[in-house]
Order: C-alpha cells, then structure tokens, then sequence
C-alpha cells in the first residue's frame, strides 16, 4: 500500500516538472525562430524593406600610381566585398573639372585617362548600395608639352623665286590648336610667304634675293608659343657664283693626274643660265662655256647642294645641243656637291661628286660690284698643282703681286717662292725670294662680263736660284674686292697644271712689319709630296712676342708613320720683309720660318704670306718634299671642349693605299656638334677615285668625331666614317683650332690613310 502511494507521487512531481520546463523553453524556442528568421532575411534595421544588413569594404585590387602624365592612361580595378545586393562601384575624382575621366565609371575594371592640367588629383571609387564607403587614392599629374617636329623640314639650301612644300607634326596638344608657321629675320622672309600659315602642311614662298642671305623657319605650337622647331636655310641668291676646285681626275691618257677647275655660274630662280670655266690639267687647258639648256642646280635628297654643268667645248654656240667638252667630266658634264657654311650663305664648299674625278673646293658669291673692276693693291697668291716636265712633277708656289693703275705691275713689292719636284733626283728644286718683272713683262687684263681676269707673271732671277721660274699666266675669276680663285692656262712657257686663290691686302699693302705677326699664332695646312709618297703638315705655329722665335706643335703623315702619333713640339725662327729701299724689302707681308723639325721631318723654309685680314698662304722650300697651302691667325680666347659647338661643314682630303697604289678621296658635308665632350656627329658624300668598291661615289656617309683639348687650341682625339679601307676604324687625328667657336684643321696620325681635314663655320 505505501508503495503504490510513493509511486503516484513521484508521477505528479514529474508532471509539475514537465509543464514548468515547457513554460520556459517554449518562448525560447520562440526568440531563436526570430533571430534566426532575421538572420535569414541578413542586415542592419535601416536596410530596405525594413531588413538589416553588413557594411561593404571597398579597396583597390589594382591602384592608381602615384604619378602621371597628363593625357597618360591608367588600368584601375577595385575589389569589393560583403555587398549582398551585388550593386557594384562607381569612379569619380575631385577637384571634378580637371580630374580626368574613366571608361567605364561604373565597373570595378576601368581605364583612367589623365588630365593634361598639372596637379593633384583624388581618385574615389564607391559602393553603390552605400554610398558612404569608399576607397581613394592621390595621384599627381605632371602637365604634359606639346611638341613639334619636322616631317619635311626646309632643305639648307634654297633657291630665290622657288616654292618649298614643308609639312611639321604636333604631338601632346590637349587644345588641338594646331601650329603656325613663321620667318625669320622678316625683312629678308618677305610679307606673308607662308600659304597656309597656320596648319602643319605649306608652301613656303622663298623671297627674290639677289644677295644670298640665311633665313630661319620655324613651326609654333598655338597652344604653348615656347614650343616650336626651327631650321636654318641658305637662300641661293639670282646671282653669279664663282667655283674653285682642284683635285685628282683621270686624265685624257686614263691615268690618275692633279687637276684644277675654275669659272663662274649663273642661278636664277633655281635654274642654271649660263656661264664659263677654265680647266686645267696634264695635256688638257680648256675655256668652256655652260650650257644652261642641260646643266641643273638643286637641293639632294640630303639637303646638300647638287651642281651639274654640261659644258661647251670653246667656240661652240651655247647651247651646244649635246656637243661637249668631252675631255672634262663625264662626258663633258661635272657634278658638285656641297654644303653652304653654317656662318656665311655666300659660301659652299664642295667636291667633284662624279666618276671622272675627285676634288675639294669652294663654291661662293660674286659681288657684282666687284667683279666688273680690274683688282688693285696687293695681292697674296698661292697655287698648287704640276709642272710642264715629262712626266709632270709637283710644283708649289706663293707669292705677293703689287698691282697698280690699269692692271700695270710693279716690281717693288712684288715677289715669288717656288719648290718644284724633281722626280729623277728625288729632290726638289726651290726658288726664293723670286722678285716679278715689272710691267710689261708683268700685268693684269680683263674682266670680261663675268669677271674673269688675265695675269702675266714674270719672275726675275732670285738669290738662291740665278735661273727664275718660267714665266706664267693665271687666268682669275674675281668673287668679291678681296680673293680672286684662279688657275693656270695654256697660254704660258711653264705649261703648268696649277689652281689656287689670291687674296687682297687692301690698305696694308707695303707695310707690313714685325708688328703684323709678333705673339700671333698661326694654324697651318699642308699638302703635297715628299721622297716617299704625299705629305701633309698640319700645326700651330707661334711667333714670339719679342726676339726671333717660332714654337708650337704640329703633326705629319706620309704613311711611313708608325702611329698614332702626338703632336711634336716644333721649334725655329722667322724674318718678315719690312719697308725698306730694296725691291724685297717693301712691306710684302711675306714670312720666313726656318729651321722647323716635325719629328723627322725638316723643315728648312715654311714661307707664309700675309693677308692683314687673318689669313696666308703658303709653300715650303725644302730639297725633300714640296708643300702648299693655307694658314689662319688663331683667334685669341678659351679653348676647350665646349669650343666644338653648333653646325660646321667638314672638308676632307687625302689618299688610301691599297694593293697597286694609292687612290685620291675627297668627302664635304655638314656635322653637329652639341657643345660638350667635344664630340660631332653628321654625313658626308664621299667620293673615291680608282676606288675597287661600288661607286666612287659614297653618298650620306655616318660621321663621328670625339676630341680632347690638350693645349691651348690643340685638341687629340679620332673620327669614324671617312676610312675608305674599313669604315667601322675611330682613326686618330690632332686638331688645330683657328677660333674658340670650333673652326680648324686635323690631320689624320695614323697608318690607316692620308686624311687633311678642315672644319668650318665660315
């Protein structure tokens, strides 16, 4: 009985538990449905609909950087997370108007263009679906210029009454404003000489001058007038122009052999109208005339200057309709190439650019003034070339011819050096301090319309040498009131192949004294031949300010050097013919320079003419070779690398050996140089004669040049592009500075070849 009652009570103490823990669990249960439910619904109590949701992070997978240029493009991706609405991004960027812009602005991948304004910009990239969540990042724009560059640039060389096409291109312009075109200076440019002026494609209406001048073209950016690019141009005047040329032709017999030519050319309107020439060489002294129907002047793809000159035998009307002067040129036809000085529009240089032969010389204007005057006064003259032996030998001459009223010469004043080779003995045969036989024997006749002049010179018996030089006659094409270039004719007993220049001494004609040359430095260049093969001589040579004395340096090649050499330091003396009495001694301005060692080589008498104007001429007295050539008072200032800067036209002359002998080469063309590490860069055209590969013409050849001062005025260093035997050799060469603005003279020192080269401004 008690059992059963224990039993029962323990059945209602479980029911009082059970209905106690459903009255609890029961509302728990309750609250855990609910949260779960919102869970299931996710977000925050400000979402739609009245749900809640998370917060999204915005980041950059891929950020901007930190720095652009203007106008640059930027590839930006932006990661996005905890964003249950998948809405996605959107880009922006502040300050809003000069920020740039995005495609497309509302991916996470976008591409960013910057702005072209300088300056910071803020890039922001946005959640969609929470505005306020945001990733940004800085960047600074750096303001990009427009440039401008020329497509078809103006050539150097340009000719009056012609029309030039010119096209230029403009990159990084935000405005897309274009360009315009301008001239300068403007009172030689003419009015309005652009036809459109302001858009990238004109014609450039090139003024009628009858004076050459240099102009300046330049193409402007509108949108920024700091930015512009400009070319400098020579305007070939309607004129005469006078050329000298002398070099190796292959002569009538097909051999190698020196020749010179000289004449004048008239140009209008781009075209050749006529005139005449004289050439001389071994067995050929002809006067043509130029056909203007088949002779042509124009610019070369390069932009050098291109003269071809059909010519007419003496006698033949012009134009001769294709009958030629068949024992000059091709044919009859000489082709010139050149490049006008960077300094001076009156003056090219050039060289035979053609099969017949190979030459350096100048092409220059003709002062019509000038030209219709018999010359006057003193007149240092210097020519190079062969004599009338047979076979020929080399001859070099200098000299001062005082010319008075109608073209009379005088013997006071008036005086000859000479060296002639012998090339039986080996030696030469020199004549000194020569004086020339006054009129009649000795005069000047002419001009004829085209300024071409008759001198007859007679040397008397001098000093050293009781037998004078043969008489000569030079026929003289006139440039200006101050040179004449001329050459030799036929019309003489020396029967000579010799061309050169004369140059006047005006107002110090008979003064000249110590005075003129005391503590002046002289750079001297050199050609000709010594005992074993052609010679060249470059240096500087200094005169004491006080005594007697001439020191410098200079340098030699005649291919037996064993190079590279350095300059060898030269030591010597000098007399100057001062006014006096004697017919020698009347203030000629004639030099002697004595006793002179080049390292082995001597010397005896370097005999240098002087100008007053800063220049000479010159020959060499010696029993061992026979030299010619010029010489230029050194400019006094600093030398040093920074003294190679801006355009110069280089000049180049020498010889190769090759297997059978030695072949002549002559190369013109313009260069560059930057102002620092005295180095310069450009082309030539190049012509070989008797050359064994392609050609002989070698147009737009690479050259380099690198030089280190190692003296006042005296530089060492090499340059790449005019050996003929392996183009790829940096060939050793000394350069002579004439002026601190870079002109001068080098000499090859190596073993490579025979190079004399000049570098000119003006």
């Amino acid at each position: 009985m008690k059992s059963i009652t224990l039993n029962r009570r323990r059945a209602d103490l479980r029911l009082l538990l059970l209905r106690i823990t459903l009255r609890t669990t029961i509302p728990l249960l309750l609250g855990l449905v609910v949260i779960v439910a919102e869970l299931a619904c996710g977000g925050n109590s400000d979402a739609p609909g009245g749900g809640t949701t998370t917060t999204p992070v915005v980041s950059f997978a891929t950020p901007p950087p930190a720095t652009m240029t203007g106008g640059a493009q930027a590839s930006l991706v932006a990661k996005i997370t905890g964003d249950s609405t998948n809405s996605g991004v959107t880009w922006s960027c502040t300050p809003a108007t000069t920020c740039g812009s995005f495609n497309p602005s509302n991916t996470v991948s976008t591409t960013y263009t910057a702005p072209f304004t300088a300056g910071k910009v803020t890039i922001i990239v946005t959640s969609v679906a929470h505005t306020t969540v945001s990733a940004s990042a800085t960047v600074t724009i750096t303001a990009v210029m427009p440039t401008v560059s020329f497509v078809t640039p103006p050539p150097p060389a340009m000719f009056s009454g012609t029309s030039v096409k010119l096209l230029a291109q403009i990159s990084g312009d935000p405005t897309n404003s274009g360009i315009t075109w301008s001239c300068a200076p403007a009172a030689t440019c003419g009015s309005n000489p652009f036809s459109p002026p302001n858009t990238v494609n004109t014609a450039f209406a090139v003024p009628t001058l009858t004076t050459p001048a240099s102009v300046t073209i330049t193409a402007t950016s509108n949108a920024d007038a700091a930015v512009s690019a400009s070319a400098a141009a020579t305007i070939v005047a309607n004129s005469n122009y006078v050329f000298l040329l002398s070099g190796t032709n292959i002569n009538i017999d097909g051999k190698p052999s020196l020749y010179s030519v000289s004449g004048v050319v008239s140009i209008n309107n781009g075209n050749v109208t006529g005139g005449e020439q004289d050439f001389t060489g071994v067995g050929v002294d002809n006067f043509d005339r130029i056909d203007p129907d088949a002779s042509t002047i124009s610019a070369t793809a390069d932009g050098n200057l291109q003269l071809v000159l059909a010519l007419c035998p003496n006698g033949a009307v012009v134009p001769c309709s294709g009958h030629r002067d068949n024992q000059v040129g091709v044919s009859g036809v000489e082709t010139f190439n050149g490049s006008f000085l960077p300094l001076s529009p009156h003056k090219a240089l050039i060289t035979e650019f053609d099969t017949s032969a190979t030459s350096s010389g100048t092409l220059e204007w003709q002062d019509p003034t000038a030209s219709v005057n018999l010359p006057s006064g003193g007149y240092i003259f210097g020519l190079n070339g062969l004599d009338g032996t047979s076979p020929p030998n080399p001859l070099s001459l200098a000299g001062v011819v005082n010319i008075g009223a109608a073209g009379s010469i005088s013997g006071t004043g008036s005086v000859l050096d000479a060296n002639e080779w012998n090339g039986t003995t080996g030696s030469s045969t020199d004549f000194q301090a020569q004086p020339l036989v006054a009129t009649p024997s000795s005069l000047v006749s002419g001009p004829d319309t085209l300024g071409r002049v008759l001198f007859t010179l007679t040397p008397g018996a001098g000093a050293n040498n009781a037998t004078p030089l043969l008489q000569f006659a030079l026929r003289g094409y006139i440039v200006d009131a101050n040179h004449i270039q001329l050459v030799e004719t036929s019309n003489d007993a020396l029967n000579g192949t010799l061309g050169g220049t004369a140059l006047s001494q005006g107002a110090n004609t008979g003064k000249f004294d110590s005075t003129f040359v005391a503590g002046n430095s002289y750079v001297v260049g050199l050609t000709g031949i010594d005992i074993s093969n052609p010679l060249q001589v470059a240096g500087l040579f200094t005169v004491s300010a006080s005594g007697s004395g001439v020191s410098g340096s200079a340098d030699y090649n005649d291919l037996t050097i064993t190079g590279p050499q350095s300059p060898y330091s030269i030591a010597g003396s000098y007399t100057i013919d001062g006014p006096g009495s004697g017919p020698l001694d009347a203030g000629t301005g004639r030099v002697t320079i004595t006793s002179v060692n080049v390292g082995p080589i001597g010397i005896a008498n370097l005999e240098l003419y002087l100008d007053g104007s800063g220049h000479a001429l010159a020959t060499t007295l010696d029993g061992s070779d026979v030299l010619g050539g010029i010489a230029f008072q050194q400019s006094s200032g600093t030398f040093t690398a920074a003294s190679l800067k801006g355009a110069y036209v280089i000049d180049a002359t020498g010889w190769h050996q090759i297997t059978g002998g030695l072949n002549p080469l002559n190369a013109i063309g313009p260069v560059t140089a930057p102002g620092s590490g005295g180095t310069f860069a450009g082309t030539v055209d190049l012509n070989w004669l008797l050359s064994s590969n392609p050609g002989p013409t070698f147009p737009d050849l690479t050259l380099s040049g690198a030089f280190t001062p190692t003296a006042n005025g005296v530089f060492t260093g090499t340059i790449t592009g005019l050996d003929v035997g392996t183009a790829a050799n940096a060939d050793s060469f000394s350069l002579y500075l004439i002026d601190p603005t870079g002109d001068g003279v080098a000499i090859e020192t190596d073993t490579h070849q025979l190079t004399l080269l000049y570098l000119a401004q003006q």
